[in-house]
């Protein structure tokens, strides 16, 4: 056991207290015994304060933000959240309860903590003790409650979205002493979950599993399987497996819409042997399924196995996650396994039931905190074997590689490149292909020096652009006097130096313009040899080396200069701005500690026009000297664009995508910044851009700026982002998933990659990133193929504009429906989501659309409209 130490200074706590007068004196006491003092906070049937002491009422969400008001406004606000509420004994959940555990139990804690996040004064998450009990199982026999069991995969991703705040769950059953509960009250030294077993402290671990044999021990020839998901990427996939083992199985695959379009997978399917039906279901609604069930079992004699893929993403981080959106992204995990619980109970002949879950239960999963908790509920459920006679298990698995979009993106643009400075060759295809590389690191490019999260440097994204625009010059074509026009310019991740690195832009020539690539490697893992003779393989292909990383991509060309635009009237511009005032960029509101070679900054505002300022930025005289090192001098850059978030009065928000820059002239050392805020949806900030010089010439002009808002771990270093690597290949999981089935063993299974754990580690100290969001492993959709710009109004098959979009969409999420006013970053979408929808958009209609018009339009219906306005 570990001892009591006092590694967290003790300040103000707010405590929810349990039900229970007797547990909540105890804990009460102890918290004092603890050094934390501070508000404590009962249930009642009426709001009510007096002092520190509070009365909320259940499922009353109004009574804790009141609460928190009260107290920020009074200047009590706390340091630490302590939720004992969870605490005693939960009926068993069925269809019939489980929606009242859920908004007692996970939903309530959930507005807990965004309350409290949004209301505090520095806007950012607290330190979280949650002491709960039946929420993990030390024994492998012990009584887990699956609502309660949510609570860990809420808490792992609350963790690394929230880097600065320490959190703790205690796991205490009953007969565990007052001192050792008091040493872990007292020790918040970290990020932890923990179980209290009498004296004993546990800590989550994990052992090797190797199942016996090589095949699949319980499948039947000619036996019946039920696949829910079974029409997405995955659920095909499995479906493959399936039919591949020459068994004959006879397959019936559920989709909550069936919209046509597999007509390839079945054919494929049937040539294998199997016999298959389709059946529009939702795994949640317990008749509609029953009836599925029934018709099939009539039709072939039974049932003899259930794979439960069916999964909607998550998508968001916490603190801005709905009720509405989190309940849609549990449904499938929590209700729709009871359901199938329910219908499948005393069906004889059924040999197994197989879950398939996510490690992100595991490990938490940064924006998708409420699909880590689903998949936990899934993995409590199975663990306790709810179907007797059948032997069930849940796998909680990594991401798929080659199974939708999100997989697809995982595989870097890449090629051969060069360990000099510039080269160029022939891809197979005939495609002109130029390579730029040059090392990296603090100790030699000050700018990457000067900009630091957390101590470790991060190249700004206004520097990508200076090294695509210099290794564009210097790889493939001087401009010569003449503009050069970047598109579609999307940041992918951010590049992160704690060692030193290569940095490559590749560029590959496409009709009039080039599409580059900028991605890094160690530099004791070099990007490939020197170049000595023409490429053989294209950039697309997939990578050498799983230590490459692809940061930004976009477009290139040379513009005609007969476009210069008129030079503006900077006095006239600034007398239209009256209201000066220099930006205080309180360090506590932004991501990164800056250097002296950023500019000084005023800006000068209209209230009649909010929207519009004008940024006066001043270059200091003692760096003057590099401005002409550089084509675009990234902390002048920066400066123009970022300035588009108000820095005193908007959260921190980061690069996310250009449509356009036009780089007419170098930026001079006194520059202006001329900034309109386009509208835009919640937490995203768009702005068309003129970096101006005194005389009023356009330098560069930037259309389609945009930003998203994030936190520490949505932009984390690389060595503190946990890697998704390249996924499992379908065929290996496949496999994999063969050789568990029906065999004695544990009834959870995780699946990991080389080098990974299975279990998020207990960290010792608070960490300074968490992992970088990334594709749930939730069944794909299959990927829709062209359609011609002239038919596509009405595609082959008689798919419609909003069917053919609405299929990219469930791809790119990997979800079976998407509704035509759902959000797309509501419902998850980051740049690799947003660059591969917008891709796949320009391939399937012919159209020449930018990632902003994901931020314009970011629901199906919207996009529609302005695809049929641009197919007119």
């Amino acid at each position: 056991p570990a001892g009591h130490r006092d590694t967290a200074a003790p300040g103000r706590a707010l405590v929810l207290l349990p039900d229970d007068p007797r547990r909540a004196a105890d804990l009460a006491a102890l918290l004092g015994r603890a050094g934390w003092e501070g508000p404590r906070v009962r249930h009642g049937s009426s709001y009510a304060a007096a002092g520190d002491a509070f009365v909320i009422r259940r499922r009353h969400p109004q009574d804790v933000a009141r609460m928190l008001d009260e107290l920020r406004d009074t200047g009590r606000y706390p340091d630490l959240i302590v939720d004992a509420t969870q605490l005693g004994d939960l009926a068993e959940p069925n269809l019939g309860s489980v929606d009242d555990q859920l908004d007692t139990g996970f939903h309530r804690v959930v507005e807990l903590l965004r309350e409290a996040a949004r209301r505090a004064p520095d806007q950012r998450g607290r330190d979280v003790l949650i002491v709960t009990g039946l929420a993990a199982d030390v024994t492998g026999g012990e009584p887990v409650h699956p609502v309660r069991a949510m609570l860990l995969g809420l808490l792992r991703s609350y963790m690394l979205e929230n880097p600065r705040a320490r959190c703790k769950l205690v796991d205490a059953q009953d007969g565990v002493s007052g001192d050792r509960l008091l040493a872990e009250l007292g020790e918040l030294d970290g990020s932890q979950i923990v179980a209290l077993r009498g004296d004993r402290r546990w800590v989550p671990g994990e052992r090797e599993f190797v199942p016996d044999g090589t095949g699949p021990l319980n499948l039947r020839r000619e036996g019946v399987y039920v696949i829910t998901g079974g029409l997405g990427g995955l659920g095909l996939a499995v479906a493959r497996g399936l039919a591949g083992t020459g068994l004959r199985p006879r397959l019936l695959l559920l989709g909550r819409r069936v919209t046509g379009g597999h007509d390839a997978e079945l054919a494929e399917l049937r040539t294998l042997g199997a016999e298959c039906r389709i059946e529009a279901c939702d795994v949640t609604d317990v008749e509609a399924l029953r009836r599925v069930i029934d018709r099939a079992s009539d039709s072939f004699g039974g049932v003899n196995g259930v794979f439960h893929l069916a999964g909607v993403a998550g998508g968001g981080m916490l603190q801005f996650r709905t009720r509405e959106q989190m309940a849609a992204t549990l449904a499938p995990k929590v209700h729709g396994t009871l359901a199938l619980v329910e219908v499948l109970r005393g069906r004889a002949g059924l040999d197994f039931f197989v879950a398939f879950s996510s490690r992100a239960a595991l490990r938490g999963l940064v924006g998708s905190a409420d699909y880590a908790a689903a998949n936990a509920f899934l993995d409590a459920v199975v663990r306790r074997q709810p179907l007797p006679g059948c032997v069930s298990t849940t796998i909680n698995w990594p991401s798929w590689a080659e199974v939708g979009m999100a997989a697809r993106e995982e595989q870097p643009r890449t090629g051969r490149s060069l360990s000099g400075q510039a080269g160029s060759g022939q891809a197979g295809s005939g495609t002109d292909v130029r390579r730029w590389s040059v090392p990296l690191s603090a100790e030699d490019y000050p700018i990457l020096d000067e900009h630091r999260l957390d101590g470790i440097p991060v190249l700004p994204g206004t520097a990508q652009v200076d090294f695509v625009l210099r290794a564009f010059h210097e790889a493939v074509q001087q401009p010569d006097g003449r503009p050069v026009h970047l598109r579609h310019l999307v940041f992918r991740q951010p590049i992160t130096t704690p060692e030193p690195v290569s940095l490559e832009v590749g560029f590959e020539a496409h009709e009039d313009l080039w599409r580059f690539t900028v991605r890094t490697a160690p530099l004791s893992e070099p990007l490939s040899e020197p170049l000595s003779e023409p490429l053989s393989e294209p950039l697309s292909e997939p990578p050498g080396s799983a230590a490459e990383r692809v940061h930004s991509t976009g477009e290139i060309r040379l513009a005609d200069k007969a476009d210069e635009p008129d030079p503006v009237d900077v006095a006239a511009l600034r007398a239209s701005l009256p209201e000066r005032r220099v930006p205080v960029n309180d360090p506590d509101n932004r991501l990164f500690t800056i250097g002296p070679r950023w500019p000084a900054e005023e800006l000068w505002l209209s209230g009649a026009d909010p929207g519009t300022k004008l940024a006066v930025l001043t270059f200091s005289e003692a760096f003057g000297h590099e401005l002409d090192g550089h084509v675009l001098h990234p902390t002048l850059l920066d400066a123009a664009v970022s300035l588009a978030r108000d820095p005193d009065l908007e959260p921190p928000h980061a690069p996310f995508a250009y449509q356009s820059v036009m780089v007419r002239r170098p930026i001079p050392a006194l520059a202006y910044s001329h900034i309109r805020r386009r509208p835009s949806g919640a937490d995203t900030i768009v702005a068309d851009i003129d970096v101006l010089t005194a005389g009023g010439d356009v330098a560069v002009e930037v259309r389609g700026f945009t930003m998203r808002r994030v936190d520490e771990s949505m932009v984390a270093p690389d060595t503190q982002r946990a890697s998704s690597g390249a996924g499992i290949a379908p065929a290996a999981g496949v496999d994999m998933l063969l050789r568990l089935l029906g065999r004695s063993g544990p009834g959870q299974v995780a699946i990991t990659l080389s080098g990974e754990d299975a279990v998020a580690r207990n960290t010792e100290r608070p960490p300074a990133g968490g992992e970088r969001p990334h594709a749930p492993d939730t069944p794909d959709a299959p990927v829709t193929g062209e359609v011609p710009a002239a038919s596509a109004e009405r595609a082959a098959g008689g798919a419609s504009l909003e069917d053919r979009l609405t299929g990219m969409w469930c791809a790119a999420f990997g979800v079976e429906s998407v509704g035509p006013d759902e959000d797309f970053f509501d419902l998850g979408g980051d740049s690799f989501t947003a660059v591969e929808l917008v891709e796949e958009i320009r391939r399937g209609f012919g159209v020449d659309i930018g990632i902003a018009a994901v931020f314009d339009h970011p629901t199906v219906a919207e996009l529609v409209a302005e695809l049929r306005r641009l197919t007119a």
